[in-house]
């Protein structure tokens, strides 16, 4: 026998539908033959396949096991089972990014990925079931694959929907940490202008504006000097693709590792092949958004100093 509890998920369902989820291999003539000889029952008595289920009844399933098994497991099971939580509650979730872990599937690399390890932890704790929900988790931003660091993401439309809002009135203040190889620039905030080519998924910044380019505002503040490396830490104003990696190149101090911006001799040198960026700390603004209310006026940082094989005496 198999006892199911209705949860807030399926207020309302027909019986008939949450007993087709529950038992993927039973017949549709068996599980209503069920029903008849009273083999299923809600909440110790007999039921109908068109009754509707509120949340905290009881389903008794006697039925044979095999109607059990061989559900198609979603796509994102696939995905590992790795996920460092930065802080969660009902509606949202802050997340941290590995370098080299992509944010979203990208061809030849669909199974395994930060939303994709994201589903799989909802779905396991019986928060999430894609037959189930209309809406699927997703995050709020992204990083680049070699970039690692804090992710957001929406456990529900009301979440995703105000997260979106924030970013786009740059309400959000994201600080991130870089290694170059060559002297930072002065501390202060900079303004440029940055255009994307499509095909190469590359940017190109300047100094002065022109139709077709977008503003772009980034802080750099140098931390630390150890060994003819720079520690630098810096603060999106606007949010374009690779920006800060643009950026520091276009003040000719371009990020270590970086292989689209940065100096391939400099790379070799220290034997880095991707880039020492990472997404350090985030700060929401005081808001009355419902399902932020855990985020609310607070900042939020990664775990660990990523760098500290570089900066042993930085203190974070």
């Amino acid at each position: 026998m198999r006892e199911f509890t209705v949860s807030s998920k399926n207020e309302g369902v027909r019986l008939s539908r949450f007993i087709e989820k529950a038992a993927p291999s039973l017949p549709k003539s068996a599980l209503y033959k069920a029903i008849r000889t009273k083999r299923i029952k809600l909440n110790g008595r007999r039921c109908k396949p068109d009754d509707r289920l509120h949340e905290g009844d009881v389903l008794q399933l006697w039925i044979d096991e095999q109607s059990f098994e061989n559900r198609t497991l979603p796509d994102f099971m696939r995905a590992s089972k790795t996920l460092q939580i930065i802080y969660e509650d009902a509606d949202t979730a802050l997340l941290y990014k590995p370098s080299g872990l992509n944010s979203h599937p990208s061809s030849g690399e669909y199974n395994d990925n930060l939303v994709a390890r994201f589903l799989r932890y909802l779905y396991e704790k019986n928060e999430y079931d894609p037959s189930d929900d209309v809406f699927t988790p997703a995050l709020c931003n992204r990083l680049d694959r070699n970039t690692s660091g804090i992710v957001i993401a929406g456990k529900n439309h009301e979440a995703v929907n105000a997260v979106n809002s924030l970013i786009r009135n740059g309400e959000i203040r994201k600080t991130y940490l870089a290694v170059t190889a060559f002297s930072p620039p002065a501390d202060g905030v900079y303004t440029a202008y940055l255009k994307k080519d499509e095909k190469k998924n590359m940017v190109t910044v300047k100094d002065n504006p022109s139709d077709g380019w977008q503003e772009i505002k980034t802080g750099f503040r140098a931390l630390q000097n150890s060994k003819s490396l720079w520690l630098i830490e810096c603060t999106l104003y606007t949010g374009r693709t690779h920006q800060i990696r643009a950026h520091l190149s276009h003040l000719n101090s371009p990020i270590l590792g970086d292989t689209k911006y940065g100096d391939r001799r400099k790379n070799a040198d220290y034997d880095v092949h991707s880039q020492l960026l990472a997404s350090y700390s985030i700060s929401f603004p005081v808001t009355e958004f419902p399902s932020l209310s855990g985020l609310s006026g607070k900042t939020f940082c990664i775990p660990e100093f990523p760098f500290r094989d570089l900066f042993p005496d930085f203190e974070s």
